[in-house]
């Protein structure tokens, strides 16, 4: 995977490889546990004045089924008890809309043929007790949730009754209302313990799960409708990367990418969960390997937020608590955090010239190429950069970075999916520098 440094984020990790100092963009970072072991359980953040807070609401703990709902400050690790949900429950889903906290579906044990279709809601600015908001329209369990936007959610899989089902449904705040919009393109009966998460706000992705056929190994993308947001639309399915895969957790950002770990490969000679973890981009699809997670898990839910971008730097943290070794271990209390600081751009620092006496702007590489490529350019005065694409009638096309960048060397990878084939002509400047080199694409 590509990376990266920015001098704003000065705690990332380090390695010298070759007299080259580099830094990664994508690490996973081990917190301080939480304050019990849990597995199965619904996880959600909440923002609230600068401050974020990750919930635990349900779950598998080492007594059992629980009723708990653990809020911890992201910050400073502080934890505290909001008011025990009305029933004990694991298997659920959740999520937070504004300032309320809604679970709905689950299971009140463990067995795998049980179900609920209850829809509660916790206001988490006075979290004084749990009210009702209907019920889900059919019992469901072991589903999986993407929040789209502070007033829509769609949940997609899961089993009724230890049946599995392959519905959508879509939640509106405004409605307070679930609605079944389509189902998910798999040929069996239903499918459950795969990952939904929300690309963007006219793309959704549902990655692995199980079948009665057995484990999936595809990554399903949706279209909503922008003007009919009750039809989905299902394109394309790509292999998901680790193979066959389910009890997975993944999270989208909204703005074109997602994020997965954890999971369970289906091999019988090695029922153990594991760390791989994954970017996915929609822009064009593909999935790109990103660094492992300390502690593999399985049946554990992440979530996460995404700050900056376009022209700082865009940072996205996922977090992610608990889960168990194995499907059949003993819950775990691990807290970990996936931090992904923008995902293009690569800066590298030769130890021998830190402070670049020149400005440089190199050929692209390859060249002539089809769709993806790398611009390589130093930087010997901080300040502002911009690097422009134009056809050949000096129309710009692209703006590929507009953002302040320290003196050094760096490397970005572009794609131009977008363009048309021919001559195109890439412009570097900053400052009272500016230079001018072209490329060819061929489709």
């Amino acid at each position: 995977m590509k990376k990266i440094f920015y001098f704003i984020i000065p705690i990332l990790f380090t390695s010298l490889v070759a007299g080259f100092l580099f830094f990664s963009n994508a690490v996973w970072l081990i917190k301080p546990s939480i304050s019990y072991a849990v597995s199965r359980n619904v996880t959600t953040v909440w923002q609230k004045n600068g401050t974020t807070y990750l919930i635990i609401a349900g779950g598998r703990t080492a007594s059992g089924v629980t009723q708990n709902v653990l809020m911890r400050n992201t910050s400073t690790h502080s934890e505290i008890l909001l008011p025990q949900l009305p029933v004990s429950i694991e298997r659920a889903g959740g999520f937070v809309l504004y300032d309320s906290l809604y679970i709905f579906g689950g299971s009140s044990d463990t067995g795998s043929f049980s179900s609920l279709n209850i829809f509660l809601k916790i206001n988490l600015n006075q979290p004084l007790f749990w009210s009702s908001k209907g019920n889900f329209p059919f019992p469901v369990s072991d589903m999986s949730v993407a929040k789209v936007s502070d007033s829509v959610v769609y949940s997609a899989g899961g089993k009724t009754l230890g049946t599995p089902v392959k519905h959508i449904l879509r939640y509106s705040l405004n409605l307070n209302q679930w609605t079944i919009v389509g189902q998910l393109p798999v040929t069996e009966s239903g499918i459950s313990n795969g990952a939904l998460v929300s690309v963007s706000d006219s793309v959704l992705l549902y990655a692995g799960g199980i079948t009665p056929n057995g484990y999936s190994g595809m990554a399903y993308r949706g279209i909503v409708s922008k003007y009919f947001p009750y039809n989905i639309i299902w394109q394309s399915s790509i292999p998901y990367p680790a193979g066959t895969i389910a009890y997975l957790a993944g999270w989208g950002n909204g703005k074109g990418k997602a994020f997965f770990t954890g999971g369970d490969l289906a091999f019988p000679d090695n029922p153990f969960a594991v760390g791989l973890t994954y970017i996915y981009t929609d822009t064009p699809p593909h999935f790109d390997t990103v660094d492992i997670k300390p502690t593999p898990v399985v049946t554990t839910q992440v979530d996460g937020i995404r700050t900056g971008g376009s022209p700082a730097p865009e940072i996205n943290q996922i977090f992610a608590p608990g889960g168990a070794a194995n499907l059949n271990g003993p819950s775990l209390n691990n807290f970990e955090e996936l931090f992904v600081i923008d995902s293009n751009l690569t800066v590298i620092y030769p130890n021998e010239n830190i402070f670049p006496d020149k400005y440089i702007l190199e050929q692209n590489y390859p060249n002539p190429f089809n769709n993806s490529t790398v611009f390589k350019f130093q930087i010997q005065i901080s300040g502002n950069v911009t690097l422009e694409v134009f056809d050949v009638n000096g129309k710009k096309v692209s703006t590929v970075i507009n953002k302040f960048l320290t003196s050094g060397n760096y490397q970005f990878n572009y794609n131009a999916a977008k363009l048309s084939s021919g001559v195109y002509l890439y412009r570097l400047s900053t400052g009272d520098f500016s230079e001018i080199k072209k490329f060819v694409l061929v489709k």
